[in-house]
């Protein structure tokens, strides 16, 4: 996950703050997906910086079908993390993780458009089948 980190090569404070950022967000997502799996049953997962989609903003995307959990990288390169909830039954243990978050300012709580529930059905309908799986194994 995230081989490579971004930044601008002039800046290496950059550098380790998004190293940083993207332990922190790979940390939350190995103990989220624990947290998840007996209640979720599903997830779409896809790391952009592999993927054939790329994109120049987007890194790293995991929902289900009630925790949406981002991290891209913005137009001056500064690591961002978005997280959003929908009736999740761990969102109180997952707070709990988000707090431990280091760099605190670049993570965002997001209202997800028209609602959460939406929102993940037009990612089944227009993500690839294979970036879907089993939380439960």
């Amino acid at each position: 996950m995230l081989h490579n980190i971004r930044y601008r090569k002039s800046n290496l404070n950059q550098k380790q703050r998004n190293t940083i950022i993207a332990g922190d967000y790979r940390g939350i997502l190995v103990e989220a997906k624990t947290l998840l799996k007996p209640t979720d049953g599903h997830a779409f997962e896809l790391d952009f910086t592999r993927s054939r989609a790329k994109s120049k903003l987007a890194l790293y995307a995991f929902i289900t079908p009630t925790f949406y959990w981002y991290l891209e990288c913005d137009p001056f390169t500064e690591y961002q993390v978005t997280y959003a909830f929908g009736n999740c039954p761990q969102e109180v243990a997952i707070r709990k993780l988000l707090s431990k978050f280091f760099v605190q300012e670049q993570l965002q709580e997001i209202k997800l458009q028209p609602d959460f529930d939406t929102y993940y059905r037009n990612v089944q309908q227009v993500q690839d089948r294979k970036h879907f799986y089993s939380l439960q194994g």
